[in-house]
Formats: structure tokens, C-alpha cells, sequence
């Protein structure tokens, strides 16, 4: 594909070139052609695939899913969302729709006026959380292979890091004082319910827990500037799920973290209550369809809403 060509005209009508400069790259490394690979695959499986099915009813879902993909990959339906947001200098508009700034404050001046916009972002596992679990891996998981993974070999010895780096989808920067938003899309998938290592440690819960550390002494620019009293996390998902949360492990989990810092607590328990105080009021729930009602043409996917009847 040609650096100026759309990857997808519908779910990604972004070139590889502006998707680039998205991606935090170490000092003399550059893994961005590895990473725009997945939507440059993705995208032309899709192409195929339509090209060769121009009818596509009464395909059966197992063999649409996988060439289909990107119609339901919350890679493409976030890139693409907070791009055109991006795009149009709507990034704080986004962030009015689901999360109330402080006092006297607004997300335009939060934000400042380029704030920077990165996918697939790694944050560290806290320390103490580490540090904790292998004080507890054996009450905080149940099959005993996964207890027996975290040991050295031949070794009753717990292994050192049994929680690696949190990747999350997108996260927003403004490097000059420090703001940062963590965004985490979901279309038809629920947030994880246990990680590796942990039973009891959800998918929300531990992209809260890495926004909270601060940047280690290893961090790239511009994530070496992120504050995490500063921090905020904002869900994506479509309407659908927000209207019948019930349906979602997260329809239950995101509410209540929005409501209470002791059940933010019951989840983090390695942090202070007093450290979670203010995070319920610095977590949002969003959807794609406001997205798309801000900056039309952002989630051009999207079925269009049912025509108003008029009386």
C-alpha cells in the first residue's frame, strides 16, 4: 500500500504516514512498521474479502469473522475515533462529554491546544502491587499450574515480576503540564476478569492501578512528562452497552468505581484509600455514538440513529 493511500476508507481513512507519528518509540529504536503491519493486514483482509463477496447476506459468522475483523476491532474504532477528534481539534469536546474538569478549569485548557495522542502505550506494573503478589500469589489464584508458573524451576521461590507492562490502547498528553488520559475501547468483548498471575485483578482495575505509578526512570518522551495526580480514564464502548450495562462485567465494575473510592480500594488494596480519593471523579464512561456526534464522520461505521417521527 502506498504511504498516502487510506488503510481503510470506512474504518481507518488514515495513511500509514499519519498513523506513525501516533506510535512512542524508544531513543534509535522504531517498532512502527511492526505495529502499522496489524492494520495494513487487517485492512487488506477485509479488502479481499469484500471485493470477492460483494453480496455478502446469509455468510455464516464463522466464515466472515476473521476477514471481517476490522468490524469490530476496537483498535481501528479508537484510532480512527480520536484521529478525527484529533483531526479537528476536538479532543477536549471528547473529554466534556464524559468526565466533569476540576474547579475552575476546562479540558481546552487542560489539554492545551496539540496535546499529544498515543496508541498502544506500555506503563509499568506498579511496584508494590508486584511486590504484593508474590506475597499472595498463592491466596489470589487457584489452578495450581499457574502457582507452580511462578516459581524459579526446581524452586519454591516466587519470580520477581509476575506482572509485565499494561498496554493500553490510547492514551492523551499534554507534556507541558502533565495531564494524561488513558482511553480503553471495548465493541463486543468485556474487560479481562483475572490476569495471569491474579484471579481477582480485572482489566479496569489494573489500567487505573499503571495510570496512578509514575513514570519510571526508563520512560520515553512524551510519556516521561505524564502526571499521575493528574490522570484520568475514560471507557469507550458502544451506546448499546451503556444503556444495558447489565449485560458487561464492566456495566457493573466502571459505575461503581465512579461512585466510590473504597471499592476502587477493595480491588487496589496495596493503595491508600486516601491515594483513590479523587479518582471516581476523574474516571468517564463514553461511547462512540457521541463520538461520532461531535465530530460526525469519525465512527463512520456506525448504523445511522432511527429517524424521528414527527406528530
Amino acid at each position: 500500500m502506498q504511504q498516502d493511500s487510506p488503510i481503510d476508507e470506512t474504518y481507518l481513512p488514515f495513511t500509514p504516514a499519519q498513523l506513525r507519528t501516533h506510535f512512542v518509540q524508544a531513543p534509535g529504536q522504531d517498532n512502527s512498521e511492526r505495529q502499522i503491519a496489524y492494520y495494513l493486514s487487517s485492512a487488506g483482509r477485509y479488502r479481499d474479502f469484500v471485493a470477492t463477496h460483494p453480496d455478502r447476506r446469509g455468510i455464516p459468522l464463522s466464515a466472515a469473522r476473521g476477514p471481517a475483523q476490522v468490524e469490530k476491532d476496537e483498535r481501528f474504532w479508537l484510532v480512527s475515533a480520536l484521529m478525527h477528534a484529533e483531526e479537528r481539534g476536538a479532543l477536549p469536546q471528547i473529554m466534556d462529554a464524559c468526565v466533569t474538569p476540576p474547579a475552575d478549569t476546562a479540558w481546552h485548557e487542560l489539554l492545551g491546544e496539540r496535546p499529544d495522542l498515543c496508541f498502544e502505550v506500555s506503563l509499568s506494573a506498579p511496584a508494590e502491587y508486584r511486590r504484593r503478589l508474590r506475597d499472595e500469589v498463592d491466596h489470589r489464584q487457584p489452578v495450581a499450574y499457574a502457582r507452580n508458573a511462578a516459581r524459579k524451576p526446581a524452586s519454591d521461590e516466587i519470580r520477581a515480576n509476575l506482572e509485565g507492562a499494561t498496554h493500553l490502547d490510547a492514551l492523551v498528553l499534554n507534556p507541558s503540564n502533565g495531564v494524561n488520559v488513558v482511553f480503553e475501547a471495548k465493541v463486543l468483548s468485556d474487560v479481562s476478569a483475572h490476569v495471569s498471575f491474579d484471579a481477582l485483578r480485572n482489566q479496569l482495575a489494573r489500567n487505573i492501578d499503571v495510570m496512578l505509578e509514575p513514570p519510571t526512570a526508563a520512560a520515553h518522551p512524551p510519556l516521561n512528562r505524564r502526571d499521575p495526580s493528574r490522570s484520568y480514564f475514560v471507557l469507550v464502548t458502544p451506546e448499546l452497552f451503556r444503556k444495558r450495562p447489565e449485560s458487561r462485567l464492566y456495566g457493573h465494575l466502571l459505575p461503581e468505581y465512579m461512585r466510590s473510592a473504597e471499592a476502587l480500594h477493595r480491588d487496589l488494596p496495596h493503595r491508600t484509600l486516601d491515594e483513590l480519593s479523587s479518582i471516581p471523579q476523574r474516571l468517564g464512561w463514553l461511547t462512540f455514538e457521541e463520538i461520532e456526534r461531535i465530530v460526525p464522520g469519525s465512527c463512520r461505521w456506525l448504523p445511522a440513529p432511527p429517524a424521528v417521527e414527527r406528530s
